[in-house]
């Protein structure tokens, strides 16, 4: 995917918060000034790599998931929404044009997952290696029916990442 690609998909997205490694630093390099939604880049190198002239703060990923979460500076932990509002967004790949966002919501997932567990008839016993990406709808199914029976997810993460 080139990096007009990815920052059309960002931006019709209204994506807030991005998660990334290294290796994409040069599509980071490029991203436009006029991304109004996006607050904050995280990143699995030194931030001080990037160019200082980004639309968001950039921090380091390990210390973005390390972070105590605080009430006075996070807010509340979200409750559990309405089932019928918007959980995903999924992008197909465009093969008939531009690529197009799937609205996911809480119950679709809910629904696929249930049906998935039943099925298999995993259980807390159970564990997979997911190498699948979760912004694909199998890798994400994946992980959703894994992580909602309580089963093991081991998840493959690059050598500079598992290094942080």
């Amino acid at each position: 995917t080139s990096p007009r690609v990815l920052w059309s998909l960002i931006d019709d997205a209204e994506v807030s918060v991005l998660l990334t490694q290294a290796k994409f630093l040069r599509c980071i390099q490029d991203i436009p000034q006029s991304m109004p939604s996006l607050r904050l880049i995280g990143l699995t190198a030194s931030p001080k790599r990037i160019a200082p002239a980004l639309p968001a703060r950039c921090e380091y990923l390990a210390s973005i998931l390390h972070a105590p979460r605080r009430a006075d500076r996070d807010g509340p932990i979200p409750a559990a929404g309405d089932p019928g509002a918007l959980a995903q967004l999924i992008y197909t790949s465009g093969t008939t044009g531009k690529p197009k966002g799937v609205m996911l919501t809480h119950a679709n997932l809910a629904a696929n997952t249930r049906s998935i567990v039943e099925y298999l008839g995993l259980g807390a016993s159970a564990s997979i290696v997911n190498v699948l990406p979760f912004f694909h709808s199998f890798g994400n199914s994946v992980l959703l029916t894994h992580l909602a029976a309580g089963a093991k997810v081991v998840i493959e993460l690059t050598e500079e990442f598992s290094r942080s």
